[in-house]
C-alpha cells in the first residue's frame, strides 16, 4: 500500500435529517428495545477476522461498509452464535458508494432495508484489480440482490445516532451504547503518539470503523479495516459522529418456491 492511495479512506458526514433517532432523546424516543448485551461494554471476545480496505494496490474508500459489516457480525456472533462473513463489495455498491465514499447513515439504511450477502458470493480477490472491478457488478445482479432480501427474512437491523451535534458528555454516552452494541465511530486516521503507543486525532474525521472496548479513562480500542486490526484512541479523542446498532431474529418463513424463483430472475 502506497502512501498516495492511503489518503481517501471513504467517510462522509451524514446530512443532518430532523427525523434521525437519537440515543436517549426525550423528544425521539428508541427506535429499538433497549437491550443490554455487554455490560462492560467490551466486545473483543466476538471479533470477525480482519479484512483490509485497501487490496491490490487501491483504494476502495468503502469503510462505512467494513465498519457497519464488522459491527453486524460481532452482533450477529454475541446474540446468536452466527458466524457469518458479508461482503462490503456488494454493500458498497448497492449503496452507491464511490471515491472519495459515503456517510454511514446511508449504508446502515442500505443494509436495513436491501440485506446483506455472503462474502464468498462477490468477494474481493484477486481478480479485482481496480476501483471500477471493485464497484462491480452495477447495476447489482438480480440474484445477488435476491440473496440479500433473503437475509432480511431472517434478521432486522435498526441503528440511532449516539449522538448529533456536539454533547458535552459524549464519554458517558458512548459507555452507556456500548453495553447494547459495538458503536459505528467516526476517526481522524492515523496519527500515532510514539510515547503512549496511543492514537490521536489530527484534523477532520475521514475514517469509519467499529469502537469495541474501552479503559475507562485511558482509552478506546477500534477495530480497523487498516494496518493492524486493533488500535487505541486517546480518551480524549473528539468523535464527530457515532452510531449504535440493533439486531433481531424473525421466525423462518415457509419455504416458497415461486417467490424465489421470482427473485431471481426478474430483481
Amino acid at each position: 500500500m502506497n502512501e498516495k492511495m492511503v489518503k481517501g479512506h471513504g467517510f462522509l458526514p451524514p446530512p443532518d435529517n430532523p427525523k434521525d433517532y437519537v440515543f436517549g432523546s426525550q423528544e425521539l424516543g428508541f427506535k429499538f428495545p433497549y437491550e443490554v448485551l455487554q455490560e462492560d461494554g467490551n466486545w473483543s471476545s466476538y471479533l470477525p477476522k480482519f479484512e483490509h480496505q485497501a487490496r491490490q494496490n487501491f483504494e476502495t474508500y468503502n469503510c462505512t461498509a467494513y465498519g457497519s459489516l464488522s459491527i453486524t457480525e460481532t452482533i450477529l456472533r454475541r446474540k446468536f452464535n452466527i458466524i457469518e462473513d458479508y461482503s462490503e463489495r456488494f454493500i458498497g455498491v448497492i449503496a452507491g458508494t464511490e471515491p472519495p465514499g459515503n456517510d454511514p447513515i446511508t449504508v446502515a439504511e442500505t443494509i436495513r432495508t436491501q440485506g446483506s450477502i455472503l462474502e464468498e458470493d462477490l468477494p474481493f480477490n484477486s481478480s479485482v484489480r481496480s476501483v471500477s472491478d471493485y464497484y462491480s457488478p452495477k447495476p447489482m445482479d438480480g440474484s445477488l440482490k435476491a440473496r440479500g432480501l433473503n437475509w432480511l427474512e431472517r434478521f432486522t437491523l435498526n441503528y440511532e445516532l449516539v449522538w448529533k451535534g456536539k454533547p458535552r458528555n459524549k464519554p458517558e454516552l458512548l459507555k452507556a451504547a456500548l453495553k447494547q452494541s459495538p458503536i459505528g465511530i467516526s476517526v481522524a486516521a492515523w496519527s500515532l503518539d510514539d510515547s503512549d503507543g496511543l492514537y490521536f486525532k489530527n484534523g477532520p474525521d475521514n475514517h469509519w470503523c467499529m469502537l469495541e472496548s474501552y479503559e475507562n479513562g485511558k482509552w478506546w480500542e477500534i477495530f480497523d479495516s487498516y494496518d493492524s486490526a486493533k488500535k487505541r484512541l486517546k480518551w480524549d479523542t473528539d468523535f464527530e459522529v457515532a452510531i449504535k446498532y440493533y439486531i433481531a431474529k424473525k421466525e423462518p418463513k415457509k419455504y416458497n418456491w415461486f417467490v424465489d424463483l421470482f427473485r431471481r430472475f426478474f430483481l
